[in-house]
C-alpha cells in the first residue's frame, strides 16, 4: 500500500498503481475505495485492459 502512495504521489495517474491500490481496497472490504480507484483508473485510461471495465 505504501509503495502504491509513493508512485501516485509522484505520478497521480499510474494505472498499475490505481489498480494495486483498488485490490487492496476491494480485500479490505472497502468496495466504495475499490470502485473509486478502478474509476479513475477507467477516466484515465479507457483502453485499460478488461479487469477494469468489469
Amino acid at each position: 500500500d505504501a509503495q502504491f502512495n509513493f508512485v501516485l504521489n509522484q505520478s497521480p495517474n499510474n494505472i498499475p498503481s490505481l489498480l494495486g491500490k483498488a485490490c487492496i481496497a476491494y480485500n479490505k472490504k472497502d468496495f466504495r475505495g475499490a470502485l473509486a480507484f478502478y474509476k479513475k483508473a477507467l477516466r484515465t485510461n479507457p483502453n485499460c485492459p478488461a479487469v477494469v471495465r468489469l
